[in-house]
């Protein structure tokens, strides 16, 4: 229907050019009742234009239907033919001669078909001094013809011809006389009078041509009326004002170019003119204005928002309010160029947020992969379907459900990647331009990482993270980061707070076994891989463990008898690195002929009394609670004392190496389920938690943990049982021995 519309419309301006009289032309408004009502004549047959030209404007619907119809190609004479029944719109009057007694007016004929083109009326021997002027003072405001109009036109076939018509509906009078006044500028209503402007023509007819060239954008037209029963009565009448018409001179020499990438519009620069309006046109949109607000009085320029296809314009000179006509239409082929296109991208953890700008032509296809493109890939123009060939696979095209115009994007890691690679493609029908491509990676984490204290350090063991060129180590105080991120790596290595122990390869971990660090107690201990990528350290997953470390402890046993007395063996004990350790419970083994001793064996058990500093026998207060209590635990340290104080000491029952020799001594550390720990190992625990550090106990050489000297002789030992009366069923229990300790039964 669209394209009927338009043949209709041009249909009705060649007319025009043609000659015919508007008013024997249907209207546009006509037009389209004629179009919506084609097949049923019935609807516009009461319509005198349409009557009379319908046989010629369904010639020209059925030209449309069976594709004859050119737009801009003249029509031939076959479509402006008028039917003979039809009834023509009132024709012009018969010229007006200039005799002193003007004739009768001649009765209305009847409408007669017009001939194809109206002729101007020759002008009348008249002068503008001829005239009466006008009124002022009985009329401030000009009168006005009702209904009068005034149309101007340029002649299709003359070049730089201009017709003026006008239209003013008979009124009775027997003379009517037109003068056509112009201007080369707008006329504003306080300039409308008879005198005003260039007398071009005075007429009894109601068309003229304008042969005078035009030098400026806008030429304005008034028409007056005299009118009366004679010459003489008209010329001194009242002027009446027909009406004003305004031609503006098109844009007739527009040129469209495309260069270097802009397209370029010029045009000459026309006095007079306010501004050019510059359309381009949209199959969906129509006419779309560019450059609002912008002169455009000598050209234009525009840079395609899109390439490979052609664009279409059309200009249109204004001055004031009044518009020329739309020029001819000019376009200009704009080919495809294909971009490299290198979008911005962010990485915010694992999601990767892309924009890039909108290419000339086609779409951007985004590509994600683990592997990297071939070689010299970037800047290569290829046909789309041969993208797999430089690593760029159909299913790494992740933006593929992605509106075609799109300028964002944003994607993940695969979860299965430790590389990744977004190349941008730019595509328009099968040729593709592969952009630069961007590429990340990252390694595994460090876990089950295991302490091992050995006597002065630890060693520090982990599964090796993936894809990790080496691991960070770093310590950090437990009480002074509890507003530190563990999961940012670059807040770990900026923070004054952490200091860098070392780092360790992977070749190295292997060879060594594990790494060997040398920990303050308690602290935190930082693991941290990396990998390297385009000589950058690109830092993994921290991984972060608490270390309480450990509470040393260590011994001696020595020899506390007077010089010349029997042996007297006690143990000592002292906290190697804190002093304010409480309940520690231990246990004195003894065995025969060689190390190692076995300390669950419990027939190796030697029994152990607290005793003074001095060489003596136990507190009576002490022995009196073993007999009430029947104290049979390990012996305790209720405080343990630094290397630097002497402290209480632990006697050791002698009657328990009597008629032994080459006795191996050795103490252990007692836990409340019946274990003894020798070797530490520290699992990963959360960040936040303060575990208790763990005892461990540190041997003497091995020169004071061997005893080969007789015991005491019994009676000796009797002494200490008779330095104080105790009950006599505790001697029998106890076989008249008091210790602190006991073997378990």
């Amino acid at each position: 229907m669209n394209e009927e519309l338009l043949a209709l419309n041009a249909w009705r301006e060649q007319a025009l050019s043609r000659g015919i009289d508007k008013q024997l032309l249907p209207s546009a408004f006509e037009l389209g009742i004629f179009l919506r009502a084609k097949n049923d004549p019935e609807k516009w047959q009461d319509k005198p234009t349409l009557a009379m030209w319908g046989d010629s404007l369904t010639k020209l619907l059925q030209a449309v239907a069976t594709g004859n119809f050119v737009k801009g190609t003249p029509l031939p004479d076959l479509f402006f033919k008028q039917a003979t029944q039809a009834q023509p719109a009132q024709p012009a009057p018969e010229p007006v001669q200039p005799e002193p007694q003007p004739e009768p007016a001649q009765p209305k004929p009847e409408p007669k078909p017009q001939p194809a083109r109206q002729e101007q009326s020759k002008p009348l021997n008249l002068r503008a001094e001829d005239f009466a002027e006008r009124d002022v003072w009985t009329h401030s405001e000009p009168l006005r013809v009702e209904g009068g109009e005034v149309m101007v036109r340029a002649r299709g076939d003359e070049e730089g011809t201009l017709e003026v018509s006008w239209v003013a509906p008979e009124s009775g009078a027997k003379v009517r006389i037109f003068r056509l006044l112009s201007r080369d500028s707008i006329m504003n209503d306080n300039e409308l009078e008879p005198n005003f402007g260039l007398l071009r023509t005075i007429t009894a007819g109601r068309l003229w041509t304008d042969e005078a060239d035009m030098d400026r954008a806008i030429r304005s037209y008034h028409v007056w009326l005299n009118e009366g029963d004679s010459e003489i009565e008209a010329l001194r009448a009242e002027p009446k004002l027909v009406g004003v018409g305004v031609y503006v001179q098109p844009v007739h020499d527009l040129h469209v170019t495309f260069e270097d990438g802009r397209i370029y519009g010029s045009y000459a620069e026309i006095d007079g003119t306010e501004s050019v309006e510059i359309f381009l046109l949209d199959n969906v949109h129509g006419r779309v204005q560019q450059f609002e607000n912008e002169n455009n009085l000598r050209g234009f320029q525009l840079t395609p928002k899109s390439t490979g296809r052609a664009y279409v314009f059309q200009a249109r000179r204004k001055v004031g309010v009044h518009m020329s006509a739309y020029s001819d239409e000019q376009a200009v082929d704009v080919p495809a160029e294909l971009t490299q296109i290198t979008p911005q991208i962010s990485l915010d953890g694992d999601r990767f947020t892309l924009s890039w700008d909108r290419p000339g032509a086609g779409e951007v296809r985004i590509y994600r992969s683990a592997e990297p493109v071939a070689d010299g890939a970037a800047g290569q123009l290829v046909d789309a379907d041969n993208l797999g060939e430089y690593g760029l696979q159909v299913g790494d095209w992740s933006n593929r459900l992605e509106p075609r115009d799109a300028t964002e994007f944003a994607t993940d890691w695969k979860s299965d990647a430790y590389s990744m690679y977004i190349t941008a493609v730019n595509v328009v029908e099968n040729q593709a331009m592969i952009g630069t491509t961007a590429s990340w990676v990252r390694c595994g984490e460090a876990h089950d990482v295991r302490i091992f204290e050995r006597v002065d350090e630890q060693l520090i063991t982990f599964a090796w993270p993936e894809h990790a060129a080496g691991v960070e180590f770093f310590t950090a105080d437990i009480y002074n980061t509890d507003n530190l991120d563990f999961s940012d790596p670059d807040a770990i290595q900026n923070n004054p707070s952490v200091q860098h122990l070392g780092r360790i390869s992977e070749n190295q971990y292997r060879r060594r076994g594990g790494y060997q660090v040398n920990l303050q107690v308690p602290s935190l201990l930082i693991l941290m891989p990396y990998r390297s990528h385009q000589g950058k350290t690109v830092p993994g997953k921290p991984t972060v463990l608490n270390y309480p470390g450990l509470l040393k402890m260590s011994y001696e046993i020595v020899n506390e008898a007077p010089a010349g007395a029997p042996a007297q063996l006690s143990v000592r004990i002292h906290a190697n690195n804190r002093a304010d350790t409480f309940g520690q419970s231990f246990v004195l083994m003894a065995q025969e002929g060689t190390l190692p001793i076995d300390p669950t064996r419990e027939e190796l058990q030697l029994n152990v009394w607290r005793r003074a500093a001095s060489f003596g026998a136990p507190s009576a207060e002490r022995q009196y609670a073993e007999k009430i209590f029947d104290i049979r635990e390990p012996f305790t340290r209720d405080r343990l004392s630094g290397q630097e104080m002497p402290g209480e000491s632990f006697a050791i029952d002698m009657n328990q190496l009597y008629g032994r020799r080459n006795i191996f001594l050795r103490l252990f550390l007692y836990t409340p389920s019946g274990g003894y720990q020798r070797v530490y190992e520290q699992q990963s625990v959360g960040q936040g938690e303060h575990p208790q550090p763990v005892p461990v106990l540190l041997d003497p050489p091995l020169n004071q943990l061997y005893y080969s000297e007789e015991p005491p002789a019994q009676q000796y030992q009797q002494q200490y049982q008779q330095s104080e009366p105790q009950p006599e069923t505790e001697q029998k229990e106890s076989g008249g021995r008091f210790s602190l300790f006991r073997r378990k039964r």
